[in-house]
């Protein structure tokens, strides 16, 4: 299963006031081409994409926010999965691409090649709504009941290693935080960067 195709699926499900945080590199070019919006945040390094998807959620209850993270940026932060167990905001979804493999490193296989099961360590760290799913038709059932749901999920998607090539967005991960920060605040009605603090934000 590719994760191109899990990625269509999903924009055909989510609104334009969906938020969504991105994994680095293929995660990012992919979905940008799908669902090209200000309210992708692009790019973000590994072990952060989960934890910023967060924040978000917590700090705007009434918006839809997705993770789009993948195995190797999990395991490099798994403390994240206490975090979502303790706090678990109803509007926060997180799908966890597990390729078992550090594709940016050179093909290495990552621990969920070797055992390693994400499911499992979300639910033992308090994960109520945690699911595996590897193939299409399991994804969309999954994400339809997630983002139906009054409460927080945690969906693994087992997809294959190679990535599909598509155009790479032409902006960085610094003019993304910007349109994304725009795009909130335009929505939401409301001021988050004032011009002063512009310098410190970037």
């Amino acid at each position: 299963m590719r994760r191109y195709d899990c990625l269509k699926i999903l924009a055909s499900m989510v609104s334009e006031q969906t938020l969504v945080v991105c994994n680095l590199q293929d995660t990012t070019y992919e979905w940008q081409h799908l669902r090209p919006s200000d309210g992708n945040l692009l790019r973000q390094g590994m072990a952060i994409v989960t934890p910023v998807a967060f924040g978000i959620a917590a700090s705007l209850p009434n918006r839809r926010v997705i993770a789009l993270d993948g195995d190797g940026s999990l395991l490099l932060g798994p403390g994240i999965l206490s975090t979502l167990g303790r706090y678990a905001p109803p509007n926060l979804l997180t799908i966890i691409f597990d390729n078992e493999n550090y594709n940016s490193g050179g093909m290495i296989p990552s621990a969920t090649a070797f055992g390693t099961n994400l499911e499992h360590l979300a639910r033992a760290a308090g994960v109520q709504n945690a699911a595996t799913v590897s193939n299409l038709d399991e994804f969309e059932k999954s994400i339809k009941t997630a983002l139906d749901a009054q409460s927080m999920w945690l969906v693994v998607v087992k997809i294959d290693r190679q990535p599909v090539p598509v155009p790479r967005p032409r902006i960085d991960g610094k003019e993304s935080k910007y349109r994304f920060v725009r795009f909130i605040e335009q929505t939401e009605g409301s001021e988050i960067l004032l011009p002063d603090e512009q310098k410190s934000f970037s």
